[in-house]
């Protein structure tokens, strides 16, 4: 039973690494696109005028043909700032990316929905079909007919986001560890810009871009494994029954029992009058987190007329705050509006500096493509340390499950899984404020630090945003919760792209007053830690103090 759960688990990790975020590998492609001609007509429309201005202007000499082949391997003046004046081509490339990545950001909440509803295994066949299709749209295309970049882009993009939202679910398959599994595919997930990369170094190689997007095309076909052998056509049962399998030779998989769905998770129900009163307890197991239900009958007692003298229930952790028992109701709770405004923020920062990524070394550079390529290859080398690190905001948001209560009560509860999340919610919020101002230095070497900053924040903000997503609000809400803050944070990182004209056509190109603000604004989203350390405490506070209370009560009698 182990060994399927864990070759589950593999394949959804190499999924994801390949599939998932590939979108992040923009600075490699944008590379290739480049050195091909994409969207470069006018670049070398303004060579040529600025070439042939300078060789009517010079004078006529009889050696030039000499010096010329002595100086062909040396870029000259004329061309660096040709390259670097080179705006119409840079804006059309970010605008292709401006749009993937928002589509991608806005394909969250109908993937949540349709996984939600229609189960993994149709997911799973429709993002095989976007992936196909995203790869064979890019492989087609050409400078002559750039505008398959588009379509290309958005389906391996939306398809990348099915990826994400179906392999979430395998960690379920290993309950002690659930955080640590959706941290590390979220890392991987990052990490899928490995496609590019190899497509970067196939094609200075000697490869042909196509050839290898054709290739990958052909490699979907693998992703029918956990599809239709592995994974279970609807959902993997939550908590999981103990002898659930996934392979079974004959009969259903067992399903989860009818009094430990996922809609009791992370929320209490206090009924007044005759109709019963359903509690959830939680409890520790090992290391296995499970969740009960436990329904108290009203007595004849409470049928009487002296039915205000309600018999006393159970302490609820949940009593202070509001009760999520609908999707409205979590859609309109400040802690919704808290994580909507910390995700909104820090990946509109994220998705604008991996966009811009190639011109700032550009610039940083003066032209020198060489040493842009050297760069762009350093930092993708960089981001794929995540593969590594991705589990390390799990082991984070889990460090205290496993060691004694440290509130005095017996059991952890809803509010220790908050108390927990905290901290990798606030290590990003620092992290990406650090990294805007790092490229605000005019020195390219400082962006090696730059860059391994960005990899820590996305190990802990791709990994945590999930995670506390799951441990505030409903189970059975969660694809359509964590989708609408996707999608809504989509909707704002189509700023990134008026951004990009901003600094090239009114700030001259200097992005300092763009990066001071992102920087001014990643500050700002450490008030989603900073809200739900204090409310957790104060709740958990009242909740400790009624426990006590109610210990002594039942002492006294």
């Amino acid at each position: 039973m182990a060994i399927e759960r864990q070759i589950t688990l593999l394949i959804g990790c190499l999924e994801t690494l390949f599939y998932g975020g590939t979108i992040f590998g923009w600075p490699s492609l944008v590379f290739i696109l480049k050195d091909i001609g994409y969207y470069g007509g006018d670049c070398l429309q303004s060579t040529d005028d600025v070439n042939a201005s300078a060789t009517s202007s010079a004078p006529p000499c009889s050696s030039c043909g000499d010096q010329r082949s002595i100086d062909a391997d040396v870029p000259s003046s004329t061309n660096i700032s040709s390259v670097l004046s080179c705006h119409s081509q840079d804006a059309s490339l970010q605008l292709v990316y401006s749009v993937a990545i928002s589509i991608q950001l806005f394909s969250f909440f109908p993937m949540g929905v349709l996984f939600d509803v229609f189960g993994t295994r149709v997911t799973r066949v429709l993002f095989s079909v976007l992936l196909l299709a995203g790869n064979l749209f890019i492989g087609f295309s050409s400078p002559e007919l750039p505008g398959l970049l588009y379509p290309g882009a958005i389906f391996m993009v939306t398809g990348g986001t099915a990826v994400i939202i179906c392999n979430m679910e395998i960690g379920k398959l290993f309950p002690s560890h659930k955080s640590i599994v959706i941290t590390a595919l979220q890392g991987l997930y990052g990490s899928a810009q490995v496609v590019f990369l190899i497509i970067k170094v196939a094609y200075e190689a000697g490869f042909s871009m196509p050839t290898i997007l054709f290739i990958s095309a052909g490699c979907t076909l693998l992703l029918n494994i956990n599809t239709f052998i592995l994974l279970p056509a609807n959902h993997i049962p939550w908590p999981l029954p103990p002898d659930y399998r996934l392979i079974r030779c004959c009969g259903k998989r067992p399903e989860a029992p009818p009094t430990s769905t996922p809609a009791f998770y992370n929320k209490a129900y206090v009924v007044d009058g005759e109709k019963a009163e359903e509690w959830p307890i939680s409890k520790i197991k090992g290391n296995v987190h499970e969740n009960k239900v436990v329904e108290i009958k009203p007595t004849s007692e409470n049928r009487s007329g002296s039915s205000l003298r309600r018999a006393p229930s159970p302490p609820s952790p949940t009593q202070y705050l509001p009760q999520y028992t609908s999707f409205r109701s979590c859609i309109f709770s400040l802690p919704f509006w808290a994580i909507l405004m910390w995700q909104a923020i820090l990946e509109l920062d994220v998705i604008f500096t991996l966009g811009v990524l190639n011109y700032f070394l550009t610039r940083l550079a003066n032209g020198d493509t060489d040493i842009v390529s050297s760069y762009t290859n350093v930092f993708i080398i960089t981001q794929l340390t995540a593969v590594v690190l991705g589990p390390v905001g799990g082991l984070v948001v889990e460090r205290n499950k496993t060691g004694p209560c440290k509130n005095g009560l017996k059991t952890r509860n809803y509010y220790d899984d908050i108390l927990d999340c905290c901290l990798p919610l606030a290590l990003p919020s620092l992290l990406s404020a650090a990294y805007s101002g790092i490229f605000l230095i005019p020195n390219i070497e400082v962006q090696y630090l730059a860059f391994m900053l960005i990899t820590f924040f996305r190990v802990f903000f791709f990994g945590t945003g999930p995670v506390i997503v799951s441990a505030i609000f409903p189970q059975k809400y969660f694809g359509r919760i964590y989708g609408v803050i996707r999608t809504i944070t989509g909707l704002v990182t189509l700023l990134q792209y008026p951004i990009f004209i901003l600094i090239q056509e009114y700030l001259d190109d200097d992005p300092f007053y763009v990066m001071i603000g992102f920087a001014a604004a990643d500050l700002l989203t450490l008030f989603l830690p900073l809200f739900l350390y204090l409310s957790a405490k104060r709740n958990l506070r009242r909740f400790i103090n009624n426990h006590d209370n109610s210990n002594r009560s039942n002492n006294r009698k």
